[in-house]
């Protein structure tokens, strides 16, 4: 039974309980059919003996005692069809409509016979009597009697008996083509679920079902096509992801090599004889330093992205007073600025609170500053502020240097991208401040934009959710009025120092 398959399972199991319940039903039917049967032959031949008991008395009382007590029996066993015998005093029978003229057999003693062989039924069936009285003064019939024999009824309840057996035989031909038919329906769905399973686990998830049905297996195959869906998703974001390590670790192979290169070739320099040059070895020693510094500042920019791709550093939110932080920040860049003789310039605005992280919040400003003063012209200001825009504050910075190619601005925050112009080109960088800090900023539900207008200057500015703060435990309540807010540590720098 198990190596059958669910089709024919089904199929057989329908047939079975069916044939059972048509067996039991036709069994019940059959013996009140049966029943039935012999209690109208009861009644009709009793209504026939009434019948036969009014014409003989009418008979007999016109034309008197007849002298041929066989042939009225005959005429009378004709018109009812059925065994009639005159019986008189003590029961003896005069006459019968069925016998060769003897007399004397009493009442019901004689009765049609067969083969036993041929009609077992005979012996299991008896035969039905009726009797009537005869009252007519003078005669010598007292009584009337019809008998129908156990042959005919036999034969009858046979008939009935063969009927409901090709009844039965049909129902049981009928049950099982529909029982194949509502099984192969249920099954051929689960086949080719079964089908479709199959050929995920061995890796082809371009397979789809047609629905066709909104009860259990339609929503079963529902399940399956999104589950197929969602694996095919979760498929394409590893390759994505795989493609994206392999193009990440090609581009950070090639840009630490050049920093790499250049430190191997002073050090060569060095060691030739350039060291004993005073004036050759504070050039060698002031290349070593900044190669140094680009290969530490590239090294961080990519220990960063790292993070941020993997999450492994969960940094802790709170609310942050983001005036404060700008006000900080532009403390924390001013020798970077000093560099250049470049200013800058805090726009006051509203007060604003975003529910951030502090220092990822600082590192964001810091690349936009670090960037603005790398490409503002020596004695420029850049400008930097916060604006709020209904349930988003807007924080900016502006500078007035060389701006960006239009070229340029749809790739500048792609991860090691550098500008194509030959003016700007040689300006050092690691290529991924700006990729920092657009994946920060989405990373919080904000977005990132750019304005730039070449020869004129650039403005970057992103945009946060302020008011509401969630927390760790998902509650969600109105920004307080104590915010937490970066404060300088009191170092030599200057530089802020977030709450740990």
């Amino acid at each position: 039974m198990r190596s059958l398959s669910l089709r024919y399972r089904l199929a057989l199991t329908y047939t079975l309980l069916i044939f059972l319940a048509v067996t039991v039903l036709g069994v019940r039917v059959l013996s009140a059919v049966k029943q039935y049967y012999l209690e109208s032959i009861r009644e009709a031949t009793a209504e026939h003996t009434r019948l036969v008991a009014r014409l003989l008395s009418q008979s007999l009382d016109r034309a008197g005692p007849p002298a041929d007590l066989k042939s009225l029996c005959d005429a009378l066993g004709k018109q009812v069809g059925a065994q009639v015998t005159l019986l008189g005093a003590g029961g003896v029978a005069l006459a019968d409509s069925q016998s060769n003229g003897s007399s004397g057999v009493h009442r019901a003693g004689r009765q049609e016979r067969a083969c036993a062989v041929c009609h077992e039924e005979e012996r299991k069936v008896e035969s039905v009597h009726s009797v009537e009285p005869v009252r007519v003064a003078g005669s010598p019939v007292r009584e009337v009697q019809l008998t129908v024999p156990s042959l005919t009824v036999a034969r009858a309840l046979s008939k009935i008996r063969r009927m409901a057996i090709d009844t039965m035989i049909v129902t049981m031909l009928l049950a099982g083509w529909l029982s194949f038919r509502i099984a192969t329906s249920l099954s051929r769905p689960v086949a080719r679920m079964e089908k479709m399973a199959r050929r995920v686990a061995d890796g082809d998830l371009e397979q789809h079902l047609t629905v066709t049905s909104s009860d259990e297996v339609g929503r079963l195959a529902e399940s399956l096509n999104l589950m197929t869906r969602r694996l095919r998703e979760m498929v394409q974001r590893l390759k994505k992801e795989r493609d994206a390590c392999e193009v990440f670790a090609a581009d950070v192979s090639h840009q630490l090599r050049t920093p790499v290169t250049a430190l191997r070739a002073t050090c060569e320099a060095l060691l030739v004889g350039g060291i004993h040059d005073p004036a050759v070895a504070t050039e060698f020693l002031q290349t070593l330093e900044r190669q140094s510094r680009h290969l530490s500042a590239l090294l961080d920019d990519i220990l960063s992205i790292a993070r941020l791709d993997t999450g492994v550093e969960r940094y802790s939110r709170a609310p942050v007073e983001v005036n404060e932080v700008l006000h900080d920040v532009a403390r924390l860049m001013e020798p970077v600025a000093a560099e250049k003789q470049v200013r800058f310039e805090v726009a006051p605005g509203p007060p604003a609170v975003v529910n951030a992280n502090c220092q990822q919040l600082e590192q964001v400003l810091a690349n936009l500053l670090d960037n603005a003063v790398k490409y503002s012209p020596v004695g420029e200001s850049v400008v930097l502020g916060a604006e709020r825009e209904d349930e988003w504050i807007r924080v900016f910075v502006e500078d007035h240097g060389s701006g960006i190619p239009p070229a340029d601005l749809a790739r500048i925050f792609e991860r090691f991208y550098r500008s194509s112009d030959p003016h700007t080109r040689h300006l050092a960088g690691t290529g991924l401040g700006l990729s920092i800090v657009k994946e920060i900023i989405e990373a919080y539900g904000g977005q990132v934009f750019v304005e730039s207008t070449v020869g004129v200057g650039s403005r970057f500015s992103f945009i946060l959710p302020t008011g509401a703060i969630t927390l760790e435990n998902g509650d969600t309540h109105a920004a307080p009025d104590e915010v937490r807010k970066p404060v300088v540590s009191g170092g030599a720098d200057g530089a802020p120092a977030c709450p740990k």
